[in-house]
């Protein structure tokens, strides 16, 4: 049995005992093949690191609170999870090993959708399937913005700033009003949810006074039970554009063709120009195109280009709106991105806003699980952890860093599948993925050292993640060191003050409470 840090199998054994008694036997979760199913699949290394001691899965917020008076009276950490399929991020593992994962999958319900102001209000265990489904039974006009894949918690995702690929995409910003269970168990909403019964919760988030929506968003400082979250008003019509580039050096200059039309609004979704590995990576296993060791050799590139008929890079973005504005911004599109070297003709397919086919996929609110086919790429147990730096959007700044970066991978033995995306008008997000075979040890591992000295070259030019695997939050973190780390003693002195026993999620974000700063990596 893994235990809970300092606690004896008889307290532990009382403890588990309260839970059950709160939220019913059968929610408890101890046994060793129960436990298998919250740790990280696609841990980059031995999962057991971080083992959990147990799951509790409450079905309503007082049985929440009551779980959250029970840790704080026996010091049981806790580690709450919306679904807990957070994958190339950590999934449900916790940082702490012994940690009780406090899984809200049971708290599902949709509790309202308003299709007059474009919002809705859900608990954690609500996905984007849910939201998805629920909007098209009840044939409303909105649409969602969903990240790849469609199981994610709606209010999870956003809690972990989560992007999508709609003009909503920065799902944080999208997020109004919440619920929260502090660390003592007392309960506050935020917004215009801390007025009684208010109609505004899902309208305004900035109430009287301070605004503290941000210090729960991938923090260790609350447990959120409820939020808003502001949808999307279906479009008249959705055009879904994508030009391909044959040339590998044509990264750069379509990246600051593409700046001024995100900044100006003219496109209004993220503009994502992904490398010819991140296309193949959901068309074939790697070892159909190289069976050798290594990343693919570069001289093999023009061969395996001609024969998938791939370009270097492909740019997708789409445009929203009514079908005059449509037209005027594809003309204003095809002006400022034809001269991009070795670019072919802007593709366009164009739909009605309420018959977009669900192949358009996310740029178009359809949720999916298609991005798992990616996984057949390493062969074995295919996995994959995360490294999503952001940038300024600069073309040279891309190329630089591609050219890093690729050589970077391949010295490790990896592929470079990069996707280069103008996510916000004003940065540019690279999220990567490190495809491996988890089955396979020293594979597993040198994806975890690959990232580390990713991690490190980005300190060196000032730049750093937007999110971290839960393996990497302590290193992500001591970057943050400006002013002898002044930032990380702020969120310590909040965390301590809040939570004076340590309990909710410590480790997270690389935020450990005053009695644990020993378990930092």
């Amino acid at each position: 049995m893994t235990l809970p840090p300092k606690l004896s199998a008889r307290d532990f054994t009382r403890a588990v005992a309260e839970l059950r008694s709160i939220v019913g036997a059968d929610w408890v979760f101890t046994e060793e093949d129960d436990r298998q199913a919250w740790r990280d699949p696609m841990f980059p290394g031995d999962a057991r690191r971080v083992d959990l001691s147990a799951a509790v899965a409450p079905a309503t917020v007082q049985e929440v609170q009551a779980v959250v008076k029970v840790a704080n009276r026996y010091r049981l950490p806790l580690w709450p999870v919306s679904t807990g399929k957070n994958y190339a991020y950590g999934g449900a593992s916790p940082a702490l090993k012994g940690t009780i994962v406090l899984d809200l999958k049971r708290m599902n319900r949709i509790l309202e959708v308003n299709e007059q102001y474009g919002y809705a209000i859900v608990e954690p265990g609500v996905t984007y399937f849910d939201l998805y489904r629920h909007i098209k039974a009840k044939g409303l006009k909105l649409w969602i913005d969903c990240p790849s894949p469609g199981w994610a918690s709606v209010l999870g995702n956003a809690m972990e700033r989560g992007l999508g690929n709609t003009p909503y995409s920065d799902h944080a910003a999208q997020q109004c009003g919440m619920e929260v269970v502090l660390p003592t168990g007392d309960l506050v909403r935020t917004g215009m949810g801390a007025i009684e019964n208010s109609p505004l919760w899902g309208l305004q988030k900035n109430p009287f006074g301070p605004t503290f929506d941000g210090m729960f968003m991938q923090s260790n400082l609350g447990i959120v039970t409820k939020m808003g979250i502001w949808l999307m008003p279906e479009p008249e019509v959705f055009a879904q554009c994508n030009i391909r580039l044959q040339r590998e050096d044509a990264l750069g200059p379509m990246i600051d063709a593409l700046r001024p039309l995100r900044l100006n609004g003219t496109i209004q979704n993220p503009a994502s120009v992904r490398s010819w590995i991140g296309m193949l990576l959901g068309q074939a296993a790697k070892k159909e195109v190289h069976d050798g060791p290594g990343a693919i050799p570069r001289e093999l590139v023009p061969q395996i280009l001609q024969q998938r008929n791939l370009s270097w890079w492909s740019t997708g973005f789409s445009l929203y709106g009514y079908e005059e504005v449509v037209e005027a911004n594809l003309k204003v599109v095809r002006k400022a991105l034809g001269s991009v070297p070795g670019a072919e003709a802007l593709s366009v397919r164009k739909s009605a806003g309420d018959k977009v086919p669900d192949s358009a996929g996310t740029q178009a609110g359809v949720p999916s699980l298609g991005a798992f086919s990616t996984l057949n790429w390493p062969g074995g147990r295919g996995s994959h952890l995360d490294f999503s730096p952001v940038y300024e959007p600069s073309g040279a700044v891309a190329m630089a860093e591609y050219q890093f970066m690729r050589e970077l991978f391949e010295r490790h033995g990896f592929d470079f599948p990069a996707t280069y995306s103008i996510t916000s008008p004003r940065y540019m997000a690279c999220v990567t993925p490190i495809m491996f075979d988890a089955d396979n040890r020293q594979q597993a591992e040198a994806a975890g050292r690959l990232f580390l000295e990713a991690h490190q070259h980005l300190g060196t030019k000032g730049y750093g993640l937007y999110r971290a695997h839960v393996a990497f939050m302590d290193q992500v973190q001591q970057a943050q060191g400006f002013n002898q780390h002044a930032l990380r003693r702020l969120s310590e002195r909040i965390k301590d003050a809040l939570d004076p026993q340590g309990i909710l999620a410590p480790g997270k974000q690389g935020i450990w409470p005053k009695a644990m700063k020993g378990g930092r990596a």
